[in-house]
């Protein structure tokens, strides 16, 4: 008997631990529960300002809301729902699930953070105009247009802005707008989304009647970026023009690559 209470008193500090452990977490989820969504808006109008995105106030509280009139780059998202995911808090996480209902954007997914600073997206659909974002930019001497959309099982970001995760594709219709230049059918491009390294990697490719093109692109958010477009047109007359714009021969196709600093874009 005395052996048995001397166990029973050394496992008490444990179960008084995780008696408070419990206390603790039941009160912080009470918190975001009745906290007003108004906290949120200093911390959102930070996050917006180098993005350059806004919006025009927050409505519910910590644990579910909505942001009003979301829009980045002018790229219109609408409003965008927020919905609290308390089981990440045992994953030493916190974690949001939201929605996207906008002109330009729209979709949903879950980002979250831990202590070290890491964002995640996972499990995530979205799809994005690309207009707003290509002001001044062209693909093929056309201005960028049509829409991308990101399937996501997830994409994690360090503190410093490089890729510590990534799984997913990408797909886009952005030659439209070249092939009716060309008066030539357009083909989609699709791939995957991954990590080299500290960068993040996106191949894109695609091939059709009039031809075929690939697309690799390398860069980190956190610095610079690198691309390379391989073009193999069916027609001369497309060949020439590419040629005129900065293509040229290769024994994959015709090539054209840049780099420089993504801040800078």
């Amino acid at each position: 008997m005395q052996e048995r209470s001397e166990i029973a008193s050394r496992r008490r500090p444990f179960g008084s631990i995780g008696l408070w452990a419990s206390i603790f977490v039941v009160f912080i989820l009470s918190l975001v529960a009745s906290a007003p969504a108004s906290l949120l808006t200093p911390v959102l109008s930070a996050v917006a300002a180098p993005a350059s995105a806004s919006f025009d106030g927050v409505e519910g509280t910590l644990w579910h809301g909505v942001i009003r009139d979301v829009s980045i780059e002018g790229a219109h998202a609408g409003q965008v729902s927020y919905q609290f995911h308390p089981v990440a808090l045992f994953k030493g996480s916190a974690a949001y699930g939201l929605s996207a209902t906008g002109r330009d954007i729209f979709g949903k997914g879950i980002i979250s953070t831990n202590w070290k600073g890491r964002i995640s997206l996972s499990h995530a659909r979205f799809t994005v105009a690309l207009k707003p974002f290509g002001r001044g930019f062209k693909v093929l001497g056309a201005a960028i247009g049509g829409q991308a959309t990101v399937d996501l099982d997830v994409l994690s970001v360090t503190a410093a802005g490089k890729c510590a995760s990534a799984s997913g594709s990408i797909w886009t219709d952005i030659l439209q707008a070249p092939a009716q230049r060309f008066d030539l059918s357009a083909f989609d491009l699709e791939g995957p989304l991954k990590c080299e390294g500290e960068k993040f990697s996106l191949a894109l490719s695609g091939d059709g009647p009039s031809g075929a093109a690939d697309l690799s692109v390398l860069f980190s958010l956190s610095g610079g970026y690198e691309w390379t477009a391989i073009a193999s047109p069916n027609d001369d007359n497309v060949s020439r023009a590419l040629r005129l714009i900065g293509f040229s021969e290769t024994s994959d196709g015709l090539q054209m690559g840049a780099s420089g600093d993504l801040l800078g874009v």
